[in-house]
């Protein structure tokens, strides 16, 4: 996976409202890099935490809403 790839995943959650693509996206992302974990640089490894963290946020809204 390249920086810019990775990058271009890393967006903000306005920008693309389906949130069950980004989570999907995000756990393919995650299982990828595993298989290169020695290689993955600080750079890739920020902006996977920048997509968990704002795919895991939208999950924790959309389940909050629906209490």
């Amino acid at each position: 996976m390249s920086d810019l790839t990775l990058l271009s995943k890393a967006r903000p959650l306005k920008v693309v409202p389906h949130l069950y693509e980004r989570t999907v996206e995000l756990y393919l992302n995650i299982l990828d890099m595993q298989g290169q974990v020695e290689t993955v640089s600080p750079f890739q490894l920020r902006a996977l935490l920048q997509e968990a963290e704002q795919v895991l946020a939208g999950l924790i809204r959309k389940e909050a809403d629906s209490l």
